[in-house]
């Protein structure tokens, strides 16, 4: 079985002119292991982690990519090359899981642009984000004959109440899981395709308590970097990791 992990960076407003946002693009990405290897995953984050606090329980600080690199927290007492070195352990453990990787990109003025004048408005990037993870993810299980679960970070999702709508009466009527030009409030609660292979719809966990969302957390913010900065040194250490078969990629949607 699969678990597929949820983070976003990137604001989900609109930029100016559009909005209050602060970026031009939204990611979220999905980090998907198989189930026998969550406890790789959090006995090789704790190892890397150990070292450099020493005094501090498991987990604590939370490792965040954004947080480390922009020296926020106790990210502050280590080094330019500490960080560096965190980091460097921190993406090859995660291409040790051979996990797959899914990122879908929303360039938020393009997709306000493409929409604006639509009589039922533009659909929030977070909306679209998700509708457009999870027919992969489906796709994705149908390939290989296997089942799944999709985890949220619930510190996302209690901050954002059009989000948290969205999942929550998407587990009891389902998702859309076709593209919704002009969109509609309604939509997202009605199952267009059979979600094959996914068990129920988004479980919801504490990134804090959570290694493997933190492993998503750098793989979202290095696509983010990507996309956003043209940074790319990061992004391109797991591009190989996206899904793909035939030679063809399957786990990279870029909108619109």
């Amino acid at each position: 079985m699969y678990l597929l992990y949820l983070d976003a960076s990137g604001h989900s407003d609109f930029p100016s002119p559009y909005g209050k946002g602060k970026d031009t693009n939204y990611v979220l990405g999905g980090l998907a292991i198989t189930d026998d290897k969550w406890d790789l995953a959090y006995k090789g984050l704790e190892e890397i982690r150990q070292p450099y606090f020493p005094s501090h329980p498991p987990l604590v600080p939370e490792v965040r990519y954004g947080d480390l690199i922009n020296k926020r927290g106790l990210w502050n007492t280590l080094t330019e090359a500490q960080r560096k070195d965190f980091a460097d352990k921190v993406f090859d453990l995660i291409k040790s899981l051979t996990p797959v990787l899914f990122v879908v990109k929303v360039d938020k003025p393009q997709h306000f642009l493409k929409y604006q004048y639509s009589s039922q408005g533009v659909e929030p990037p977070r909306l679209l984000a998700l509708r457009f993870m999870i027919p992969r993810f489906s796709k994705f299980l149908q390939r290989v004959h296997d089942r799944g679960m999709m985890i949220y970070d619930s510190e996302t999702v209690r901050n954002d109440a059009p989000l948290r709508d969205f999942v929550f009466k998407g587990r009891f009527a389902g998702v859309v899981l076709e593209t919704n030009p002009f969109y509609d409030s309604t939509a997202p609660y009605r199952t267009q395709n059979k979600l094959e292979g996914i068990l129920e719809s988004v479980f919801f966990v504490n990134s804090r308590e959570s290694p493997v969302m933190q492993l998503a957390d750098f793989c979202s913010h290095a696509a983010w970097t990507h996309f956003e900065r043209s940074k790319s040194d990061r992004f391109n250490e797991i591009r190989h990791l996206l899904d793909h078969d035939g030679g063809q990629v399957f786990g990279l949607k870029e909108w619109p």
